[in-house]
């Protein structure tokens, strides 16, 4: 990819500049203040007390339901029930809570179990709870966790796509699309995409940021800022989040468990803001980014390859200026080392020269009474379709008394606008006008003139003279009639003959 090798010194810089004893991105304070403008689509720093129930099904935690597997192996896959150990044998075994403990305080949450053989479990995502991801559309899950301990006897985060989350018979917790999987064990702590990719993290009991990134249809993972795996494509969109552990490990005798400390989750909708959003070539354009999770980007025009960008806070600011380009709509994109959009902003190119706005009125030439006057409006700035977006328009019918009508005016996309209006079958005849006036507050004002006739249908304006042609003809037939029977029209003995 073309840069490629200075978005990887700029990701390489970024660790040097770190602390030792913190990640590339955690500690570095923002150059920019934009990140605070978007709020997270989802987002849980563990402020309070207690786990918020507003954003977590917390209700069997450290008691009540648990997944009770028919197997050992792939025992979160494998046929089963929900059920509660405690008052339901699982395979002979049983437990009385409390399931180990859920703590949370001074901004972090933290999940422990010891001689247990079950693990506390919280969970987000439908029906109980909305879902932490987006329906459509790019998003990025950012997660700030330690492992405290690591044993045999696994547990984490974990991201998947589930239909239910309702702790209800046979739905294995594990049995959907595995998406993203942040876990340690006896093997160490690993990070899993869609349920093959690993990728195994070193410095177990740090503290490490995971982001995961999906981008026009692809997986990625960060850890501590660097892509480990992906991107992988898939249709599979997460919507819930789980953690801890729900799996009640019947073939084991009482054990300690891996544990953790949950700092932060949060999903960000990457976002892309231009300013200004038009002008002509050579513009000078300020880019602000939020919720990008690469330390480094190129920033593109339709493509093109305008210069990198390190990532602070996954936020960056970048000036450019508008190369030679088409009049019209263009993207203004950042890309990661991948090639991926990760978000974009339309640019429209305008020609040269101050901007000024341009309006077009078109309307029939002839209408009768009772038919729907139709007028249609195009709206321009220096050559360029202007949106509906911050345009103040009144269409008003001026009648040929003097009278005057209000029209409303309906925008068809692309600045193309209508308004109707129906004459009523008793409308006036004669001349009528339409004025249109358009405001943009950051361009200006135009408007625009037309008008158009109303008649008399054609029956009704000749109807007098069919009458007349009428009344004539039937009295050149009555004289014709009288000098017949007069004998006016007999021939006489001569022509006879």
């Amino acid at each position: 990819m073309r840069k490629l090798t200075a978005i990887v010194i700029l990701a390489i810089a970024a660790m040097i500049v770190a602390p030792a004893t913190s990640t590339a991105r955690s500690n570095v304070q923002s150059v920019s203040q934009i990140q605070s403008t978007q709020s997270p689509f989802f987002q849980d720093n563990f402020n309070g007390s207690a786990i918020d129930s507003t954003k977590w099904n917390s209700t069997f935690a450290t008691s009540g339901l648990r997944w009770c597997s028919s197997t050992v192996a792939n025992h979160e896959d494998a046929p089963g029930m929900w059920l509660n150990p405690t008052i339901t044998s699982c395979q002979g075994g049983s437990q009385n809570p409390p399931f180990g403990s859920v703590s949370v305080g001074g901004g972090s949450a933290t999940l422990s179990a010891f001689g247990s053989q079950t693990f506390p479990y919280i969970w987000s995502g439908p029906p109980g709870k909305s879902s932490p991801f987006p329906a459509t559309g790019n998003f990025v899950l950012h997660v700030k966790m330690r492992y405290d301990t690591i044993t045999g006897s696994g547990d984490g985060f974990f991201v998947n796509r589930w239909s239910d989350t309702d702790p209800v018979g046979d739905n294995p917790p594990g049995g959907n699309p595995r998406i993203l999987l942040i876990w340690a064990d006896s093997t160490g702590l690993n990070v899993q995409l869609l349920g093959n990719l690993t990728y195994n993290v070193y410095n177990e009991y740090a503290t490490h940021d995971y982001v995961l990134e999906y981008v026009n249809g692809q997986y990625s993972i960060f850890v501590d800022g660097f892509p480990v795996l992906g991107p992988v494509t898939s249709s599979a969109r997460a919507n819930t989040i789980w953690m801890g552990n729900p799996v009640f490990t019947w073939w084991l005798l009482p054990h300690d468990w891996s544990s953790f400390s949950l700092y932060q989750v949060e999903t960000i909708i990457p976002q892309i803001h231009i300013s200004p959003n038009m002008g002509p070539v050579g513009t000078k354009v300020l880019v602000q980014a939020t919720g990008i999770p690469t330390p480094g980007v190129e920033v593109t025009f339709d493509d093109m390859f305008i210069g990198t960008k390190s990532v602070i806070n996954e936020s960056f600011t970048f000036t450019m200026n508008v190369p030679t380009a088409q009049l019209g709509r263009h993207q203004i994109k950042a890309v990661d080392q991948f090639g991926n959009a990760i978000a974009a902003a339309d640019f429209v190119v305008s020609p040269s020269g101050p901007s000024s706005l341009a309006v077009t009125l078109t309307v029939g030439t002839v209408y009768f009474p009772g038919d729907t006057v139709a007028a249609s409006l195009l709206v321009t700035s220096n050559g360029t379709p202007l949106s509906s977006f911050g345009l103040r328009m009144h269409l008003n019918l001026t009648k040929p008394d003097n009278s005057n009508v209000g029209l409303n005016v309906t925008s068809i996309g692309s600045g193309v606008f209508r308004g109707s209006y129906s004459l009523p079958k008793t409308a006036q005849i004669g001349t009528y006008s339409l004025v249109v006036t358009v405001n943009d507050p950051a361009i200006g004002t135009g408007s625009a003139l037309a008008v158009f006739e109303v008649k008399l249908p054609w029956l009704s304006s000749q109807a007098s003279t069919v009458t007349v042609a009428g009344v004539a003809s039937v009295a050149t037939l009555g004289i014709a009639l009288i000098s017949w029977r007069k004998g006016y029209f007999k021939r006489s003995a001569k022509e006879s003959l």
